[in-house]
Order: C-alpha cells, then sequence, then structure tokens
C-alpha cells in the first residue's frame, strides 16, 4: 500500500500564494492580483476590476499593487476623479478672485492692483496726468495733484474763479473785478488803494477835500463843502469866472485868475481893468 506524499513540501505556489495539498495533486490560493497553477501570472483584470471607478486602473506589477489614473488636471479621491483647485492655497492677493481653470487659476485683482497674483501695484501717474505744472500724487486706483500756480482740477487744467465771490468794495472800484492766475486785480476810484480797495478816502481822517474846503462826515463817507472859486467832489477843480459869469463888455478878453477874473482891453492906448467878484 502506497502512501500519498504532501504535494505541499516543495513549496509550489510563488508569489506568496497557499498551497492546498490534495491527493496526488495540491492548489495554490493565490494573493489578489496573481492567478495560474502556481501563482506565476500577474492578473491585471482581477486587481482592476472595479477597484478605481470613474478613474483609469493600472496595475503596479513590480510592487503587487495598483494605481488609479486621473485624466491631466485632476486628482482622484473617493473613488472618483475631480478637478484640481488651484485656488486652495489662496494665490490672488490684495482682495483678488481667484477663479480655478485648466492647468491653473486667473486672479480677477481689484482696481489698483495687477497681475501676477496681484501683486502688482499699478501707478496711477505714469501717465503724466497733471497739467500745467501740477505735482501728481500716486494712490489707490486713484491720483490726486498739488499745484502751486493756482490751477484746480482733477488734472490741474481748470483756472479757479477769483473774482466769484466779487472780493472788491462794491462801492470804491472804478470797474469789475479783473481775473488773474491765482491772483485778481481791484480797479480802485480815485483816492482808494488796497487789495480790494478797502482803505482809503473813507472819512474825514484821511483829509480828502482840497482847498481848504471844510469835510464833513457822513453815513456812508463824507462831504467836502468848497471854498469860494472852487467845486467837485474834493474841491480839487477851480471855477472858471471868465465862463460862468461871462462879465467882461465891449471886446474885452476875461483872464481868469484865483477866486477872480480880469478883463483886458487892447486898443491905441492900453487900458486894463481888474475887477474882483
Amino acid at each position: 500500500m502506497t502512501v500519498a506524499g504532501d504535494e505541499c513540501v516543495s513549496n509550489p505556489c510563488q508569489n506568496g500564494g497557499q498551497c492546498i495539498d490534495n491527493v496526488n495533486s495540491f492548489t495554490c490560493n493565490c494573493p489578489s492580483g496573481y492567478t495560474g497553477s502556481f501563482c506565476e501570472a500577474w492578473d491585471e483584470v482581477a486587481v482592476c476590476s472595479a477597484k478605481c471607478g470613474a478613474a483609469i486602473c493600472r496595475d503596479d506589477f513590480q510592487n503587487g499593487n495598483f494605481t488609479c489614473m486621473c485624466p491631466n488636471d485632476q486628482v482622484y479621491g473617493g473613488n472618483t476623479c475631480s478637478q484640481i483647485n488651484h485656488c486652495m492655497s489662496n494665490p490672488c492677493h490684495n482682495g483678488g478672485t481667484c477663479t480655478n481653470r485648466y492647468g491653473g487659476y486667473t486672479c480677477t485683482c481689484k482696481p489698483g492692483n495687477a497681475n501676477p497674483d496681484c501683486l502688482k501695484f499699478v501707478y496711477e501717474c505714469a501717465s503724466n496726468p497733471c497739467k500745467n505744472g501740477g505735482t501728481c500724487q500716486d494712490g489707490q486706483n486713484d491720483y490726486s495733484f498739488y499745484s502751486g500756480f493756482g490751477y484746480t482740477g482733477k488734472n490741474c487744467d481748470d483756472i479757479p474763479n477769483n473774482c466769484t465771490p466779487n472780493p472788491c468794495h462794491p462801492n470804491n472800484t472804478a470797474s469789475a473785478c479783473q481775473e488773474l492766475v491765482n491772483d485778481f486785480i481791484c480797479p480802485c476810484k480815485e483816492g482808494y488803494y488796497g487789495k480790494t480797495c478797502s482803505e482809503g478816502n473813507v472819512n474825514c481822517n484821511s483829509f480828502p477835500c482840497f482847498h481848504n474846503a471844510t469835510c464833513t462826515p457822513t453815513s456812508d463817507g463824507y462831504n467836502c463843502q468848497c471854498a469860494v472859486g472852487w467845486t467837485g467832489t474834493h474841491c480839487e477843480t477851480e471855477i472858471d469866472k471868465c465862463t460862468s459869469l461871462t462879465p467882461c463888455q465891449n471886446g474885452a478878453t476875461c483872464v481868469n485868475i484865483v477866486n477872480d477874473y480880469i478883463c483886458r482891453y487892447v486898443s491905441v492906448n492900453l487900458f486894463e481893468w481888474n475887477y474882483s467878484i
């Protein structure tokens, strides 16, 4: 009677297969991924079947494993492939908005910043927007100016109206305010002076009346009472007696003098009469 030997003594199963002794035979119980009578063959179908879901399964024969492969710019997780979120690291700075896209991301920057990653500061004064010698001062998505030449406006291109409101004294000016760049001129009436014509003959303390006239203060200034022979607002004009009186007769010539006149008549014999009024 022959006794059957142990067919598994020679360890016929490869790749970690478990040998099961039978009568005059054996069976190899192969680990996952191997097939064949001796577990000698790599079974790609067995390894990858239903392992990667929507991903593509690639067997790793050398390591006895498998890998789930996703298309470019996707990552495997949760038995599926999903696009890589490139915005996860918050790459957009200074309040920029990140938009995920294939192979990367796009930053939409707030005004005043630019890519890459909204780190670039936009220099608003680069185009020299300020005119007429104005100095540009850069800001966030804006600029301001400084002008020492009297100009205004966003770009220093407006001349301010220095005569509005009217700076000149309304009663002491001879004509309207004259506009200049960063200045104005008030044309003063005679006897008045100052930037706005507010100084001068505004009362009797300035001695505005001439030729011994008498100055009398009034509610809005003064009044000059002229001496005999003088007229005008300030008694500055001598009265022409020859014109106002026509005193000379018989073809005599009238000659006006201070506070008087002379009648002159020329004949063979020169006679001269001097009459006082």
